[in-house]
């Protein structure tokens, strides 16, 4: 009996194949069934898109684009289909897509990367930009003795993170005076 080996099978050899046998002795010969091959994709190849940092002074958020073998080279970054180019929004890197000031219309885009020097590219991702939604504090009541001091976070579910202003509002005029530009408010020794 003798077998048959197939070195270095890639995609190509997604085909069917057959198996002619011959006896010499007899001189004759038998053609079996077909069988098909699916050569699977290794998915350690296919790079994968992930975010690596949010910031929430400009709106940016940073992607990377990694498989888990070495590659050597620049990632091609791809939105909506067309390649990315430097500007003032997108600032394509080796393995990385920054992207400033995002905006809600920026969750429809749909981000690829291409592994340099092939041809597979990412799954397709999406940055996901929602809120602020259910603001909240912690703690939820807030009882201080007179001349201690207090910290309260106001929270909220946003994605990138949300920025935050404390106003202070003055009951006798009815205006607001921005307090703070942080999401915990701290007062030091409260008095009456």
């Amino acid at each position: 009996m003798e077998d048959v080996e197939l070195k270095l099978v890639n995609v190509s050899d997604n085909v069917t194949y057959l198996c002619h046998a011959w006896n010499q002795k007899l001189d004759t010969t038998k053609t079996s069934q077909t069988i098909s091959i699916a050569v699977k994709l290794d998915e350690t190849l296919i790079p994968k898109i992930g975010i690596i940092r949010r910031n929430v002074s400009d709106s940016s958020v940073v992607l990377q684009c990694h498989t888990f073998r070495k590659s050597k080279g620049k990632f091609s970054w791809m939105v909506n289909g067309s390649i990315v180019k430097h500007s003032d929004r997108y600032s394509p890197g080796n393995d990385f897509l920054s992207k400033r000031n995002l905006r809600a219309e920026d969750q429809t885009n749909l981000y690829r990367c291409r592994e340099p020097g092939s041809k597979l590219q990412s799954d397709p991702f999406w940055i996901k930009a929602t809120g602020p939604t259910s603001i909240r504090f912690n703690p939820k009541t807030v009882v201080v003795r007179e001349h201690d001091g207090l910290n309260v976070n106001c929270l909220a579910d946003c994605s990138p993170l949300c920025s935050f202003q404390w106003f202070m509002l003055d009951p006798s005029s009815r205006q607001t005076n921005i307090f703070s530009e942080e999401n915990t408010l701290q007062l030091m020794n409260v008095t009456r």
